[in-house]
């Protein structure tokens, strides 16, 4: 089978782990193209095409005349804006979750689809060395927009903080410059002046993923403010780590991760924090839930069936 994987510039990171597994059994070619006649020529190569995110490219894909079948996977932001694709020629979608396939279907009905869930490389985040506590707590985000909920990141530190003043809290988002990152940050060190908090909150730079596994390896939990997200990776990662995450409660969280770790309320925050942490059992649940080889199975399951349902609706030739 001949696949063409498609993306937006830079938007790759989910696609890897699947392209690498099929390229051992299909002929594969990846492109972050923007140009018409090569996208052209790429979905009249393939047998069938794989659209990483439901955006520019995927617009113009369902524009071309006669290309293969045409299978998108729709990850969170695009349910929120206008996409223009003509829906029509998409064989088939993929969603993150039950959340966001409702999300997209009270936009645009009739599109067959189903849910296929993210996939982790625990691999690369292996259980901490040590387990000694250092009273350090993670919170992840790689921008300080409204979706990330950073105020309450703050308020959740807090409520925590009260009743153990030797906690520290390590932010790793950055202002980027835009509006709405600037008005955040300076809301919260504002905040963190008058909470009297300056000497155990840190302002750190975005890490890497390549660096995310060592910078993870001092914090004794994650904090997790989000309103929204289409899955958490970096809860996910953390608990790779065997580190405790501590969840607001987002559409969907209870999907995702294990109840008894997501807070409705800033009580829930401090029993979670209270409650003992099973390592073992938090690497576990993220190798058996969300395997990389499982996700390529099931990627690699709707390529083929799409093939053959273009091949059946083909009108036989005389």
């Amino acid at each position: 089978m001949k696949i063409a994987f498609l993306h937006g510039k830079g938007t790759d990171y989910f696609l890897q782990g699947i392209v690498k597994e099929l390229s051992s059994r299909h002929e594969v070619r990846v492109s972050g193209t923007t140009d018409m006649d090569e996208l052209q020529a790429l979905l009249h190569w393939a047998d069938v095409a794989w659209l990483e995110w439901a955006a520019s490219h995927a617009h113009a894909a369902s524009l071309v005349e006669d290309a293969c079948p045409l299978v998108c996977r729709l990850h969170s932001y695009e349910c929120f804006v206008p996409l223009g694709i003509v829906w029509k020629n998409i064989s088939r979608m993929i969603f993150v979750s039950p959340v966001i396939e409702q999300l997209f279907n009270a936009q645009a009905a009739g599109v067959p689809g189903e849910v296929m869930l993210n996939a982790v490389e625990a691999r690369k985040f292996p259980l901490k060395a040590s387990r000694q506590r250092t009273g350090k707590i993670a919170c992840v985000s790689k921008a300080m927009n409204a979706c990330k909920n950073l105020p309450y990141a703050l308020q959740m530190f807090h409520t925590l903080w009260r009743d153990d003043p030797s906690l520290t809290l390590h932010l790793t988002a950055e202002p980027h410059g835009g509006v709405e990152e600037q008005r955040t940050f300076t809301y919260l060190v504002f905040m963190v002046d008058n909470l009297g908090l300056k000497k155990h909150v840190f302002f750190e730079k975005n890490v890497p993923g390549d660096r995310m596994n060592d910078w993870l390896e001092d914090k004794d939990c994650l904090i997790s403010a989000s309103i929204f997200e289409s899955f958490g990776y970096n809860i996910a990662e953390a608990m790779c780590k065997g580190i405790k995450p501590i969840i607001n409660n987002f559409w969907g969280a209870g999907y995702f991760f294990p109840k008894q770790y997501i807070a409705n309320t800033l009580d829930d925050v401090r029993r979670i924090y209270a409650t003992p942490a099973e390592p073992e059992a938090l690497r576990a649940f993220i190798e058996k839930r969300y395997s990389p080889r499982r996700l390529a199975a099931q990627a690699e399951g709707v390529l083929l069936r799409a093939v053959e349902e273009a091949s059946r609706a083909r009108p036989t030739e005389y």
